[in-house]
């Protein structure tokens, strides 16, 4: 059995180097990716051939079947498989999901982008079905990204089971070794709630059957001493004996936690690495190489996939400016008295000693901290933008600085109301009076839209002395609209829609935020 193994890998090993040989002289611009994985083999009959982005596992036996029946099938596959990495699903996780529909979605991503290719040189049976799929999708959604087919798979239009076959290529490991590592977690958080359980009981087993004992020997013999210090000892051993445990339970826990954070790290290191070889491939196929059809498409989707994201909060942050606040600093104290208490204390006689040295640390009464104080809020109120939406955005902004320290006791916050001319302007002090405006919203406009009078606006604000450090303009719209084309001497940024849209139309000069109904992410 052995033999056979050992011969159909060899078999195996010769199969896939004609496979990435080919595909490497074929499509050059995926060289990055083409021999990036190294190749592990499982016993042969498990018919496994996929990878989790470190490695390539596949079954020895059933590579050697389909190259002889079709080496097309093989390469297909294998392009298949680069794609889920270059997309980077691997280490995309959305829990409570169908994970049926889920994995059809990056299964469809996959074949769109090697449909891009020109692959009628290895063409495979079910290519036109495919295509016509890939064709009616197109005309639905903006960008094929796993979250977009996935939500236009879930419109119960389409037949799953059919379309899982059809768009099935490789297994994907990733999401069973996900699956797995929460078995296991909430398996040895079970067998430790179990122990602590056990622990308990027993504990207090022993110390009801000592209690009890101790009042049997007393009502019998009256102050039985020995028996009382036996019981004592005994209960001490039980008492070490449970701690003990603890311990153990403690350096367990310590131990998987440290190999969680490792794990993490490792997760993150190899998303970067794909990270860069989507970008390098994306350039190549769009300059150099010219591979493909619409190989702009496939820049815009890698574009958007390896963005840097960063929590709405987080992104908020970047418009705060440090502020000493009157409040006792924990964190540090006053060094005159710490180093005046360890020179000495006065003695009787009035002079100071060594030997009476005292840690005298006294908290400071200020604390640096970062806070939003003058700050710009714009809202696009034109027609295209709904209004619901807008009171949604404001909601959860204001939701992140009332309960985050960003908010200091004292603000100047100009909320500007503006289509293609300025509509409202509120002005905030306090907490109460940005509460009392979010109770009684009201929204004006619904024009055209016109982003400069917003900017034209705030400058007429500075030069009144308005602010006395504006922190930064947050815009939020919809982004059909005049641009401003002069830099601002401020932090801005214009806040979007998650709809997958191009803003290639932004200034360099702004930052931009893609929000989400449930939470904004920066890119």
């Amino acid at each position: 059995m052995k033999a056979e193994t050992n011969e159909f890998q060899e078999l195996a090993v010769k199969c896939m180097k004609q496979v990435k040989n080919k595909l490497y002289f074929q499509f050059r611009s995926l060289s990055p990716a083409i021999y990036r994985m190294s190749m592990e083999y499982t016993e042969p009959g498990t018919g496994v051939f996929g990878t989790d982005s470190n490695k390539i596992y596949a079954d020895p036996m059933a590579i050697v079947i389909n190259y002889k029946k079709s080496p097309n099938v093989l390469m297909r596959s294998y392009l298949h498989m680069l794609f889920h990495c270059i997309y980077l699903h691997p280490f995309v996780t959305k829990p409570g999901l169908d994970i049926g529909i889920w994995n059809l979605a990056l299964d469809i991503c996959c074949e769109s982008a090697v449909s891009r290719l020109d692959v009628k040189s290895i063409a495979i049976d079910g290519d036109m079905e495919r295509k016509q799929v890939l064709d009616d999708m197109r005309l639905k959604i903006k960008m094929f990204i796993p979250e977009l087919v996935y939500k236009e798979l879930s419109s119960n239009v389409y037949d799953i089971a059919s379309l899982a076959v059809l768009f099935h290529m490789d297994s994907h490991l990733w999401l069973e070794q996900s699956k797995s590592k929460s078995s296991n977690g909430q398996s040895n958080q079970n067998q430790n709630d179990s122990q602590k359980n056990s622990d308990g009981n027993s504990d207090g087993d022993a110390n009801d059957n000592s209690d009890n004992t101790k009042k049997d020997k007393n009502d019998e013999n009256g102050n039985d001493n020995s028996n009382s210090n036996s019981n004592g000892n005994e209960n001490g051993n039980d008492n070490s004996d449970s701690n003990n445990t603890g311990n153990g339970n403690n350096n367990q826990g310590n131990n998987q936690n440290d190999s969680s954070s490792s794990s993490s790290t490792r997760n993150e290191q190899k998303k970067q690495e794909w990270s860069d070889v989507s970008r390098q491939i994306a350039a190549d196929m769009n300059s150099f190489h010219k591979q493909g059809t619409n190989p702009g498409e496939f820049m815009q989707e890698i574009d958007y996939l390896t963005k840097d994201k960063m929590d709405y909060e987080d992104f908020l942050r970047e418009f705060s400016i440090i502020e000493e606040k009157m409040m006792i600093n924990q964190d540090e104290f006053d060094y005159m008295y710490y180093t005046y208490g360890l020179n000495g204390m006065k003695n009787a006689a009035g002079n100071k000693t060594e030997d009476k040295q005292v840690l005298l640390i006294e908290p400071l009464e200020y604390k640096e901290e970062k806070v939003i104080k003058d700050f710009v809020i714009a809202i696009d109120t034109s027609g295209s933008c709904s209004g619901d939406l807008v009171k949604r955005f404001l909601n959860k902004t204001y939701s992140i600085l009332k309960e985050s320290e960003s908010f200091s006791s004292r603000v100047n916050i100009h909320i500007i109301q503006c289509d293609a001319q300025i509509q409202n302007d509120t002005k905030i002090t306090n907490m109460e009076e940005m509460e009392q405006f979010m109770k009684n919203m009201k929204l004006y406009g619904f024009g055209g839209t016109d982003f400069r009078p917003v900017f034209e606006y705030v400058d007429t604000l500075i030069k009144n002395k308005e602010f006395d450090n504006l922190c930064g303009l947050i815009y939020f719209t919809d982004g059909y609209g005049t641009y401003p084309t002069k830099p601002t001497p401020y932090k801005t940024a214009f806040a979007f829609l998650e709809d997958y849209s191009s803003r290639d139309n932004v200034p360099s000069w702004a930052m931009n935020v893609f929000w989400k109904d449930e939470s904004p992410t920066h890119q």
